[in-house]
């Protein structure tokens, strides 16, 4: 139950933003805590047919900064 409550905050066509050696990634209702998300929650990360799991490094009103592997940050562009 509890995944299938997670699963309804899957977000699609998402554009993440390099800052630093982060990505920063807009979240609706974060600042509402729907969802709740922490300092070192996991996020699934799909691109190019491939999972990552990216480890929450700060979160804002609106955004969290995510830690990814090196591969997806040596592969990823957000043009």
């Amino acid at each position: 139950k509890v995944e299938n409550d997670v699963q309804s905050y899957d977000m699609e066509q998402i554009q993440l933003q390099r800052v630093g050696k982060f990505f920063k990634l807009i979240v609706p209702g974060l600042a509402e805590n729907r969802p709740s998300v922490l300092r070192g929650d996991a996020v699934k990360v799909f691109w190019r047919s491939n999972l990552y799991i990216g480890r929450v490094q700060t979160a804002g009103d609106v955004y969290v900064n995510l830690a990814l592997h090196r591969a997806f940050g040596n592969q990823y562009s957000s043009d």
